[in-house]
């Protein structure tokens, strides 16, 4: 009698093989747009980001050279930030007393000045809502990707230009409008102008270089400005801090916090440059269809038109 094992095989014959494995899958076929894609990153970074590298070492930098730079630039800041008794920062504060004394003198009129030339509708709104719409359609056209590499690209610029403005800070800060605040006393002849010059001519410089919110007890009536100018283009940003701008440019910073802040200026234009990539990629890998986009936008008009007519009843018979 034949014995039979565990595995039910007979003895003296061999278990069968096992199933041969499956064949490897065949190798993947690279994507030749994305090798394109990742090259042309690689090559638009490091085009962007080398001005970047270069700021980055004179505010890092251990060399010798760029630190006495770094030293140099810090004490000519708090030369020209000065003291108590002289300097850019006591010419600011006196400045902002000045603002504030004429302020309340006008406080009483302010109402009736906005209500007569800066009310929607008004002459001095009427003119800066022109400029707006002016500065506005003034933006070249295109397409979605063109438009927004282009303000990537002019985010960059702003913030470049910026790092480099914050490492000669006090060269950036021009105090002369103090000396046109007195005039404005003796101007009786002419009210309304005086105050169209005060509050937008004056204060926005002043605010410009402000470190710290100022607000209705610091400036009588600046409230009521704000409120009047809103919408109209960003036009409501002068009349803020410079420190609350978010713009990049000069306002008075303490000394002993200027390079901290060259560092976060620095590292804005970083984070612009390295957005401004993909806007940029994304832009060259699949440039807009203008054909397509004007057929779109002749569609809509058409379709706009047809709509308004059916939304207008007819004439009735008389």
């Amino acid at each position: 009698m034949t014995q039979t094992d565990s595995t039910g095989t007979s003895e003296g014959e061999c278990p069968p093989s096992p199933p041969p494995p499956p064949p490897p899958p065949p190798p993947s076929v690279p994507d030749p747009t994305a090798i394109l894609r990742e090259i042309k990153r690689a090559a638009l970074r490091a085009d962007l980001l080398k001005q970047v590298a270069a700021a980055t070492e004179d505010l890092y930098s251990t060399d010798p050279a760029r630190q006495k730079a770094r030293a140099a630039a810090q004490a000519s800041y708090e030369k020209a930030y000065g003291t108590a008794d002289k300097g850019l920062h006591r010419d600011h504060q006196q400045a902002g007393k000045s603002l504030g004394v004429m302020a309340a003198k006008m406080e009483s009129d302010l109402q009736t000045w906005i209500d007569a030339y800066l009310a929607q509708g008004k002459p001095i709104h009427a003119l800066l809502k022109a400029r707006a719409d002016a500065a506005a359609a003034a933006k070249p056209a295109g397409g979605q990707r063109e438009s927004a590499r282009d303000a990537a690209a002019a985010r960059t610029r702003k913030w470049a230009a910026a790092s480099a403005a914050w490492g000669n800070a006090a060269s950036g800060i021009d105090l002369k409008y103090a000396g046109e605040i007195p005039k404005l006393y003796d101007d009786v002849d002419d009210l309304a102008y005086s105050t169209y010059r005060f509050w937008f001519e004056i204060v926005p410089k002043h605010l410009q270089y402000s470190g710290v919110s100022v607000g209705e007890n610091d400036l009588k009536g600046i409230g009521l400005i704000r409120a009047a100018v809103s919408g109209l283009g960003g036009l409501e940003s002068q009349f803020k801090a410079g420190s609350e701008r978010n713009d990049g440019g000069i306002y008075l910073i303490d000394p002993g916090h200027l390079l901290e802040h060259r560092k976060e200026i620095r590292q804005k234009w970083e984070d612009a440059a390295t957005a401004q990539v993909d806007c940029e990629l994304a832009y060259q890998m699949d440039p807009d269809d203008f054909a397509a986009l004007r057929k779109k936008s002749e569609q809509l008009d058409k379709q706009f038109d047809e709509d308004a007519r059916a939304a207008i009843p007819p004439a009735q018979p008389s």
